[in-house]
């Protein structure tokens, strides 16, 4: 058995089966309970659930996305919206209640850094591999089984 890519302006079948645009008349959106019912599978976050959306229905639009997700009971129970904070100043009365992370460059090497934005500024430097998100949720990991999710 063989097999051959067959462009479709060649393929017969192609030709035969191909229904006009315009002949389908209104295509039916997606509607909220849709986007939903997407969402829910996964939990997904705004733009990874837009995307899989889109690929339903191309016409979907971010704030009817936007709006399912951030009205997402589960969604908001696990990954509540981040606090809002003055430009310039991220600290915060208890230790460990924020981290900040940023993967810094020294001497050729990769670190992982992260700071507590409570009074201890308390902080942890991390050689990595590489800079994906595997490697530094598993750097992560391990800085909070060893000093625990208080810090301590």
């Amino acid at each position: 058995m063989t097999v051959s890519f067959t462009p479709s302006e060649k393929n017969r079948s192609d030709a035969l089966n191909r229904v006009p645009k315009a002949s389908l008349g209104e295509v039916e959106v997606a509607s909220v309970v849709d986007i939903q019912d997407l969402h829910s599978k996964h939990h997904f976050g705004v733009d990874r659930t837009l995307y899989l959306t889109r690929l339903v229905d191309p016409s979907v639009k971010r704030e009817c996305v936007e709006s399912v997700v951030r009205s997402c009971r589960q969604c908001q129970t696990i990954d509540p919206a981040p606090s809002n904070h003055v430009l310039g100043e991220i600290s915060v009365p208890e230790n460990w209640a924020r981290l900040a992370l940023d993967v810094t460059r020294f001497q050729g090497r990769a670190y992982l850094t992260v700071v507590d934005c409570g009074p201890s500024r308390f902080a942890v430097w991390q050689e990595v591999a590489s800079e994906n998100a595997r490697e530094i949720c598993g750097h992560m990991t391990q800085i909070i089984l060893e000093r625990g999710s208080d810090g301590q």
